[in-house]
C-alpha cells in the first residue's frame, strides 16, 4: 500500500506527490485535487486504473512544502503555474490531465500553457462563476465579504485544525459531514496525507484558512482557459 510520497524540486520548495498504478510504465496521467484534500485521498480510485497516475499535492495542501500567500490569495493562477513547471520538469511523453473541483479548474487552467503535450482531460465537478462574482476576488474587501456570507466558505475558516492524534482526527471525522458516505479506507489515505506531526498532537497539513482563501479565491478567467483548450484535445486517449 503506497504510504509515502515522492518529492519533486520547485522553484519555491518541494512538491510532494503520489505515484498510483503500474509503476514500471511511464506516467501516462496527472490527477489534481480537490480543496482541503491530498493526492493520496484518491488511491483507490487511481490505483485501480491500468494508467501510471501521478497525483501531487497541490500548495498548501498535503506533504507538499510551498510557502502560501493568504492575504493575497485571489486565483488558481498560481496553482496552474505550479502544475505546468511540475509537468514540464518531470512528466516526458503525452499524459491525461484530470482533476476534482479545484483540481479540475486548475487542470482547465493549465491546459492552455500545456499545448501538443496533453492526449486528454477530465475534469469532476469544476466549479466556474459568473463574471460578478469573479471580480469580487480581486478586491480585499471583496474576498473578506464572501468569506462571511459564503457557507462553505465561512465554516471552512472555522475549522478546526489541531488534534491529540490521528484517531481522534478520525473518530471526529467518521460518519459525519463530507465524510458521512465516504468509506474508512479513504478517510485514513486522506488523513495520512492530510495530517503533520505538532508537538505532541497533530494538526491539518492544509491550514482552514488557506482552505477558506480557495473557496473565494475566484478571479480566474475559466472560461478564456476552456476556450483555449488545445485543439487535439479529446476525450479519449491511446497512450500505448
Amino acid at each position: 500500500m503506497v504510504r509515502n510520497p515522492q518529492y519533486y524540486d520547485h522553484p519555491d520548495g518541494r512538491i510532494a506527490a503520489w505515484h498510483f498504478g503500474p509503476l514500471d510504465k511511464p506516467i501516462q496521467g496527472v490527477f489534481l485535487h480537490a480543496n482541503g484534500f491530498n493526492g493520496l485521498a484518491y488511491r483507490t480510485l487511481l490505483s485501480g486504473l491500468d494508467i501510471h497516475f501521478i497525483a501531487p499535492d497541490l500548495r498548501g495542501h498535503g506533504r507538499t512544502e510551498l510557502p502560501t500567500d493568504i492575504e493575497n490569495h485571489r486565483t488558481f493562477d498560481i496553482y496552474a503555474e505550479d502544475i505546468v513547471a511540475f509537468i514540464d520538469s518531470y512528466v516526458d511523453g503525452a499524459f491525461i490531465l484530470a482533476g476534482h473541483s479545484m483540481g479540475g479548474v486548475t487542470g482547465i487552467l493549465s491546459a492552455p500553457m500545456l499545448k501538443g503535450r496533453m492526449a486528454a482531460y477530465v475534469g469532476f465537478d469544476p466549479v466556474s462563476l459568473p463574471y460578478m462574482a469573479r471580480a469580487f476576488s480581486y478586491t480585499r474587501w471583496g474576498r473578506a465579504s464572501m468569506k462571511k456570507r459564503i457557507p462553505i466558505a465561512r465554516n471552512a475558516g472555522r475549522r478546526r485544525s489541531e488534534y491529540e492524534s490521528f484517531e481522534a482526527v478520525f473518530n471526529h471525522y467518521q460518519g459525519r459531514g463530507a465524510f458521512k458516505i465516504i468509506p474508512d479506507e479513504i478517510i485514513k489515505d486522506y488523513l495520512t496525507a492530510g495530517l503533520v506531526p505538532n508537538g505532541d498532537g497533530v494538526r491539518l497539513a492544509c491550514d482552514p484558512l488557506w482552505e477558506q482563501a480557495n473557496f473565494v479565491a475566484q478571479g480566474h478567467n475559466l472560461f478564456k482557459a476552456a476556450y483555449d483548450l488545445p485543439g487535439e484535445v479529446k476525450y479519449f486517449a491511446d497512450l500505448t
